[in-house]
């Protein structure tokens, strides 16, 4: 399963933490997990195996992902044009307007992908259109960022797999 994390704070690096810390189990069930993109709000890295422990280390250091790859590269254009299954939104929560969250999911769904996401924003202002969305076309819409918040992905994982 290929996935796209859009948000690269402290849940996607927990998340990528996970990821890499359960690959073997993962593989052990059927489940192979590539991330092929990640995007944060300066910029982001696009490419088949990329390397989680780098991108951890420098999006702590550096505050974003965009030196190992496109400064400037919007979630969109990732979201619409990169080949995945999956797109796990990590971004910041707005819950007057469930920007820029809201976005990105209805264009994941819209381009046929599965969506696990950490945001609240977007299910404060429009749960039930997004959960009809996913119904319309035909893709898995999981959301929760509790302890545990990558379990989501991973159920997910396993559905399809």
């Amino acid at each position: 399963m290929k996935a796209i994390l859009v948000g690269f704070g402290n849940l996607g690096r927990g998340l990528a933490r996970a990821l890499m810390e359960s690959r073997d189990l993962l593989r052990a069930q059927g489940v192979e997990m590539e991330v092929v993109a990640v995007v944060d709000e300066a910029g982001g890295v696009v490419g088949e195996k990329l390397d989680l422990q780098k991108l951890i280390e420098v999006s702590e250091t550096k505050g974003t992902v965009a030196p190992l790859g496109k400064p400037g590269l919007q979630a969109l254009e990732v979201i619409q044009e990169v080949e995945a299954d999956v797109i796990v939104e990590l971004t910041p929560t707005n819950i007057k307007t469930g920007e820029p969250g809201l976005s990105h999911i209805k264009a994941a769904m819209e381009a046929g992908k599965h969506v696990v996401t950490s945001n609240k924003g977007p299910l404060v202002v429009a749960l039930r259109e997004l959960e009809r969305l996913a119904a319309r076309r035909g893709v898995q819409f999981r959301y929760s960022a509790t302890v545990g918040g990558s379990i989501p992905v991973i159920s997910l994982a396993r559905r399809l797999c």
